[in-house]
């Protein structure tokens, strides 16, 4: 049985940019793909070949939006996500470790031993 769903980011990024009736969300079958896992680098962790990426939580996506996006990833078993200290990006100092943030309020009602969390830091070089 094929079930669809919406895709949340061609409507948000419509509304963004103040287009409104661009918004025509598109269905998708969440029963055509699974993600092939791979073994990471030279390491014995597998992981889905996506990885979420979050460096725009907080600039200009909202906490609901990060969490909803992070529920989509996770129900379609991508459960490799990519951080960073430093995001969102472009940096801003009201804005720095938003993207952190939004993860660890998500994380809060889901099962940590279940994702794969890639972060890094920055600093004086």
């Amino acid at each position: 049985m094929s079930q669809s769903v919406l895709r949340p980011l061609g409507a948000v990024t419509a509304r963004r940019a103040g287009r409104a009736d661009l918004v025509r969300p598109r269905a998708l079958s969440t029963s055509t793909y699974t993600p092939k896992k791979v073994v990471l680098g030279e390491s014995d962790l597998v992981v889905p070949e996506i990885c979420l990426g979050t460096m725009t939580w907080g600039q200009q996506n909202s906490e609901a939006e990060a969490h909803e996006q992070l529920s989509y990833a996770l129900d379609r078993g991508v459960n490799f996500l990519d951080a960073a200290e430093m995001y969102p990006v472009p940096g801003k100092e009201e804005t720095q470790g938003l993207t952190e943030k939004y993860i660890g309020t998500w994380l809060k009602g889901q099962r940590r031993e279940d994702l794969i969390i890639a972060s890094k830091g920055a600093g004086r070089s």
